[in-house]
């Protein structure tokens, strides 16, 4: 794939699976990096409604919850490991485990049960 099919294929998804919470009125600013692969925040600006904001340059500080979730992806996929070997179902699994662990952050409730469930934190 070229970078400009990458971008729009990046975008789809984030819109997809951003559109719900949208829809909830849980989303209202989306935070990333600077990669190229957000060429193409405009568009999720315009089909989200929400502005989409760039972290500084090797600044953790500006995106800390990503921070603190990429703590814990880690323990499921190795550094050097790469992101071509997993599977879809890998994935999927992972994002299942991540979504159903407690955090303190949230007073022991999983992200499932914050986002579906609707409890307050």
């Amino acid at each position: 794939q070229g970078r400009q099919e990458v971008r729009e294929s990046l975008s789809k998804c984030v819109i997809r699976r951003l559109a719900y919470a949208k829809r909830r009125g849980q989303l209202h600013s989306i935070m990333t990096d600077n990669g190229c692969e957000f060429a193409a925040f405009a568009r999720i600006e315009r089909c989200l409604k929400v502005p989409v904001f760039f972290a500084r340059p090797y600044r953790s500080t500006d995106k800390p919850h990503i921070e603190y979730l990429n703590k814990f992806v880690w323990q499921y996929i190795p550094k050097g490991k790469s992101f071509k070997d997993l599977t879809k179902k890998d994935i999927i699994e992972i994002e299942k485990q991540l979504n159903n662990r407690p955090w303190k952050a949230l007073n022991f409730l999983t992200p499932f049960e914050v986002f579906f469930l609707r409890y307050a934190v």
